[in-house]
This record gives C-alpha cells, structure tokens and sequence, in this order.
C-alpha cells in the first residue's frame, strides 16, 4: 500500500507536536507566597482560575487577554515578580502557546520571567518551577529548536519526579511533553516508553475517562501510526475521541486535533471517504475555537488538501493548500519546515495542472527551506528532490533531473546502504528514464506504470527507513 502520508508531507512538524491539555500546575501549598490581603488575595486567585478554566475550555484568546489585565493589576499594587505574578505569567504563556503564538519572541520572554521569579521565590527545585520550565520549553519546540527545549523538559521531569513521585500526574504531563520531542527528533523507542509511562499514570491515578488520558492516548496513536501499526492506532484514536467528546464537549480543540488525527490514519488506509468527512468536521471545529488564521487550523487545511489532490480534485485542493500556506508564513515565518511542507504541497497541485513553472518554483523554495531548517542529509530533503526531478523530467530537462534523482538517491543510500532491493530497482527504473531524450507516445505511456512504482517504492523504502 502507497504511504501518502510521507507522498504529501500529509503529517508535518505540528501535528507531531501535541502537548498535554492538562493543566501545568501542582496543586500544592506553597509557604513561600508573599502575603496579601485577604479580599485582594481571595479576587487575585479567582481571576487566575477563570485564566485557567479558559485555557482548558479551548478560549485561548480570552484566556489572554484576562491573564494581561490580571498582571497588570498585580504589578500597579506592587506585587510584580512575585509567585502570584509568576504563576499568572504561566497563564499568560499557556494562552499564548497554545493560542498559535509560540514562536513569537514574546512568549518566550514572558515564560522565562516565570522562571526567573519563582526560583527567586521558591527555589530552584520546588515543583512550581517546573511548571514554568515545561512552559518555555513547549514553545521552543513548536518551534524546532529541538536541542535548546530538551534540557528544559528534561529538568521539569525530574523535579517532578523527586518532589512528587514517580507516579503524579505532572510527571506524566512532563513524560508527554519529553517523548513528544523524542518522536519528532527521531527517537521513537525513548518517544514509546515515555508516552506508556505517561498513560499508566494517567489511567491509574485520574482514571480510564479523564481528558490527560485522551491526550495520551491521541499521542501514542500518533506514534503507533508512524511506525505502521494502524489497528492499534485507531483503537488508540477512537478511545481518545470518545473521552474527549464526552469530558470537553463536541467543539473543543482536542477534539479538532483527534479528529485531524484520525483523518489522517483513514486516509493512509485508503477509506477517503472517512477522512474527507472527519478533516471538515475538524476544520469547522478549529476555525471556530481558534480562528481562522491559526496554525493547528492550517494543519487541517493542508490535510484536506492532501486528500482531495489524490482524489485528483485539484481545484478544490489548491485553495486549501495556498490558505494554509499563507497561514504558516504568517504565524510561523516564512523559513519554517512547515512553510517547505506547504510549498511542496501546492507545487504537486500545479504539477498535476500542467503548471510547471509555478510548481518548480514551489518545490525549489521546499528544498531551502529544508535544507537550512533541517540539513543536507535530511529525507524532507531527498525527497522533495525526488519530486523535483520528476517534474524536470516532465518539462524536459532531462540532466538537471538526473542530477537531482542522484543527488536524492544518495542521500537515501547514506541511511539504508545500497544493499536494498528495492531502493536499488528504484535506481534502476530512474536510470532508464533519464537516459532517454525522445520518446514516441506509446513509449511515454509505457513508462507511467514504472514511474508510479517507482513512487510507491521509494515511499514504503522511506518508511521502513524511518521505522527502523
């Protein structure tokens, strides 16, 4: 069966970046707190859990702009950098993180203020502060920036562990975030065993129906889709779903996200018809609780399009593509992968319309952009070359798409070795192709099927690669 995830870039950077919806916070009594009045404290308090509760109804937006009018009346009454403004600050970046804002400079900035003030105010091992820590590193790694969030996630976890236990729900919400980052740098054996390690926890202290438990659970499946073990994943899916719908309500983001989620596995099975109906409902749900110009409403966009262009619906694919395109360049910068997944995507559309030139554009923008956020070695790299020298072989230009394929192929090579079959028979079938300059109609039809095997070859060789 063709792998049309790794075909259309179909499950990009974000979705693989799921953190949890639980909230980030302990619930524990903190000796340090600086003392205020006691109507003052009592109206502080209240405010800081309606920030909380919106941020855990989806409305991120409003969550924002409470958690600013509530810093601000801290700081005029004297009370800036303390742990009350400390933890409002955490209520400020969740907002913002989760609103779509995470690379923005000012998210960073706000969640390392937290950090600092509550160090100050409590020490730097108290489990307060690993609130803050798992708040700055989240948007480092919506970001990419992999490397730098790592540390962040990683110290949370273990004061967690040492103030809490091994078995507290905030060290499972710490376990989600770390193996979120494990799968999208490739480590999917540590990503498995911090995702199970997080569901036991889960299930066995807030029970088999709390909402964290459908976070985990949508994460696993997330994993278990990549590495191919789709009936699980969808047991894993469905389970999720069904949790969330029922504890947050039919139009809440986690359940935009499940659904998205969920798409993309019918789609990988080939039900389109599946897909296409739970990728629109997700849309609706996502523009409406997030906005229209949001990233995780970008996703979607970028999804639905996937689809219909497979079903050869490339009028109703390109709009969507150019939408979500817009929409990555806006909120996430214009050098970002996902910005390069989006670029391929659309250059497919105009390659499937005849339009060449556009499309070369397209996918020569995809290539640096991949080739600067993530490396010369890397396989977005080779194979957005690949494509790219498919359409140089439909436009005629025969040596620039040979250098391309073998550029492509080499790469390839480096990570399996040459010792595969069927990447090597992919060699071949390429060979042949590029070493041919005129061809009658009948010769063109006959190398379609050889093309399209090609394709199918190099996909399910990708993805074994990615597997291993």
């Amino acid at each position: 069966m063709k792998c049309k995830r790794l075909a259309s870039f179909v499950r990009c950077g974000l979705v693989a970046l799921l953190f949890s919806s639980g909230a980030e916070r302990p619930a524990l009594a903190v000796a340090k707190v600086k003392q205020q009045p006691p109507v003052e404290q009592a109206t502080a308090t209240e405010s800081l859990e309606e920030v909380r509760s919106l941020i855990k109804t989806g409305r991120y937006a409003e969550a924002e702009i409470l958690a600013r009018t509530l810093l601000e009346e801290i700081e005029a009454n004297g009370r800036g950098e303390t742990f009350e403004f400390a933890q409002v600050l955490d209520g400020l970046v969740e907002s913002r993180w989760r609103g779509g804002k995470a690379r923005e400079p000012e998210t960073r900035e706000l969640a390392k203020r937290a950090i600092e003030a509550k160090e100050k105010a409590l020490g730097p091992e108290h489990p307060e502060v690993a609130v803050s820590l798992y708040n700055y590193a989240v948007p480092l790694s919506i970001a990419g920036e992999h490397d730098a969030a790592r540390p962040f996630f990683e110290r949370a976890l273990s004061i967690r562990e040492k103030a809490l236990g091994p078995d507290d729900p905030l060290v499972a919400s710490s376990l989600n975030g770390l193996a979120n980052l494990l799968k999208s740098v490739g480590d999917l054996d540590g990503a498995r065993q911090a995702y199970e390690r997080a569901l036991e926890i889960r299930e066995t202290t807030l029970g088999p129906d709390h909402p964290d438990v459908g976070t985990s659970l949508d994460s696993l499946a997330n994993l278990l889709a990549d590495i191919g073990d789709y009936a699980s994943a969808r047991t894993h899916y469905e389970r999720a779903l069904e949790i969330r719908e029922k504890a947050l309500g039919p139009d809440h983001p986690a359940v935009g996200r499940n659904l998205n989620n969920l798409a993309i596995l019918l789609y990988d099975i080939g039900d389109y018809a599946g897909a296409k109906e739970l990728y629109e409902r997700s849309l609706e749900i996502r523009e409406k609780a997030l906005g229209p110009d949001h990233p995780d409403v970008a996703q979607t966009l970028n999804n639905l399009g996937a689809l219909l262009n497979d079903m050869s619906d490339y009028a109703g694919a390109r709009p969507l593509f150019e939408r979500a395109l817009a929409i990555r360049e806006s909120s996430l910068g214009p050098d970002h992968p996902a910005v390069g997944t989006a670029s391929n995507n659309l250059a497919l559309v105009f390659q499937n319309t005849g339009d060449y030139a556009a499309a070369r554009l397209l996918f020569e923008r995809s290539l640096v952009i991949f080739e600067e956020a993530l490396g010369a070695e890397h396989f977005r790299v080779a194979q957005t070359l690949h494509n790219l020298a498919t359409l140089l072989y439909l436009m005629g230009d025969f040596d620039e798409a040979r250098a391309s394929e073998e550029r492509s192929l080499a790469i390839y090579e480096a990570a399996l070795g040459r010792t595969i079959p069927m990447l090597l028979r992919c060699s071949t079938t390429w060979q042949t192709c590029f070493e041919m300059r005129e061809i009658t109609p009948e010769q063109e039809g006959s190398l379609s099927v050889p093309w399209r095997y090609t394709r199918d070859l190099l996909d399910r060789t990708i993805l074994a690669w990615l597997r291993a």
